[in-house]
């Protein structure tokens, strides 16, 4: 699906006086990190460019469009440089409670640089909203030297899993500090990717069909045009084809042919987007009459 497969890796949420930070932190993670293939594909080395989005603060106009509202849902990942620029902002527009409501806590990293976790007060938090959540590291005493620090040096192993709230501290051009916001950063895609690869991608409605019924709604979690190939697969299909039809771009159907509604089952639905994107698997319960008809039976008691 192009417009999911479009969604950033990382997006970088700034104000201007962290621009430098977000121009080399940009250089690093893409040297560093290779965008997650989700595997989609066999091939383990088709690895695709890192997409990071970058996102001044002060340029943004709310109320935000439903595509910009969808890019800071579905980004793989978030950082959020706070830094006194950001926090003047904030003091000075309450509407960005819109933007960092979206920001999911498990996949947002948060840089406070040139600020303390003291400075960002009550009405901060109340428009940063999960900032409690966030991953949080603080960048101090950093200079223009270290801002610009030849990225190569910072090539490590080991990923650094944050399971709790956790501060580290640069100074005087700690090298250890950038590697730290790398692999959290990196830390989170790698694991948005996984929870996607497993979660489907889709709904079914109705989850039950019955004969003479078989018409079912595929209710997608991302937009796709009437151009794309749609294939599904279905348990028990057999020889029959079952083709999709277009609705709308989250709207599809399908019908399941007469004969394989004459048996209850539970049946499987795979669906997979230009013969490459797998978007998971939903089951969907067949019910016969007959099948209904004991089940109410059962539901009665016996007179005698």
């Amino acid at each position: 699906m192009d417009r999911k497969d479009s969604w950033p890796d990382i997006t970088i949420i700034f104000t201007k006086d962290a621009a430098e930070w977000d121009e080399y932190l940009t250089e690093c993670f893409t040297q560093m990190i290779d965008s997650p293939s989700g595997g989609q594909s066999s091939s383990a080395s088709a690895q695709q460019p890192l997409i990071v989005a970058h996102e001044r603060l002060e340029n943004m106009r709310f109320p935000l469009t439903a595509l910009e509202s969808q890019q800071f849902a579905n980004s793989r990942a978030v950082l959020l440089i706070i830094s006194p620029d950001l926090l003047d902002h904030v003091d000075a527009h309450a509407d960005v409670y819109e933007l960092t409501r979206l920001l999911p806590p498990k996949r947002t990293v948060c840089m406070l640089c040139g600020v303390q976790e003291t400075d960002v007060s009550s009405f901060h938090r109340a428009a940063l909203v999960t900032f409690d959540q966030w991953q949080c590291l603080v960048a101090r005493d950093q200079d223009k030297e270290f801002v610009e620090t030849d990225v190569s040096s910072f090539h490590r192993a080991a990923l650094v899993t944050f399971d709790q709230w956790q501060c580290l501290v640069a100074r005087d051009q700690d090298k250890e500090f950038v590697v730290s916001v790398i692999q959290a950063v990196q830390h989170v895609v790698q694991q948005a990717a996984e929870q996607s690869a497993a979660k489907p991608q889709f709904k079914l409605t109705p989850r039950k069909v019955k004969e003479a019924n078989g018409k079912v709604f595929i209710l997608l979690d991302s937009p796709v045009s009437d151009k794309q190939q749609i294939d599904i697969l279905v348990d028990g299909c057999g020889d029959n084809q079952v083709s999709v039809k277009w609705k709308n771009a989250y709207t599809l159907y399908f019908i399941l042919p007469e004969n394989m509604l004459r048996v209850a089952k539970v049946m499987n639905i795979s669906l997979i987007c230009d013969t490459k994107h797998f978007m998971g698997t939903r089951p969907l319960k067949c019910e016969t009459q007959m099948s209904e008809l004991h089940g109410l039976l059962s539901s009665v008691n016996s007179p005698f």
